[in-house]
């Protein structure tokens, strides 16, 4: 049995990400500000463990892969509970942000 290529995946994430996807996108709703970002975050964390991994440098991706796990766990728990995630996640962050 082959090992899966990383980069298979995130051509098929790419492949989801359009021109027009903002147009999708409620500017008004704090969880889909939030999950915009998170979506992007967890793609060029994900962009940098495999540009490390082609370097050879795989230990060093430790902390994007963990960061990128805990965004994307984060992001389907948003796409479930909505501004609740975003009022849980602004407490963490004492109000500072959305």
């Amino acid at each position: 049995m082959s090992e899966p290529e990383p980069s298979d995946g995130l051509a098929r994430l790419e492949e989801l990400i359009s021109p027009d996807l903002h147009l999708n996108i409620d500017a008004a709703s704090r969880a889909s500000s939030v999950g915009w970002g998170l979506l992007f975050a967890v793609l060029h964390h994900v962009e940098a463990i495999l540009y490390l991994h082609r370097q050879g440098c795989c230990f060093a991706a430790a902390p994007n892969r963990r960061t990128a796990v805990e965004y994307a766990v984060c992001l389907v728990w948003l796409a479930d509970q909505t501004d609740q995630v975003v009022d849980v996640l602004n407490r963490g962050l004492r109000q500072d942000q959305i």
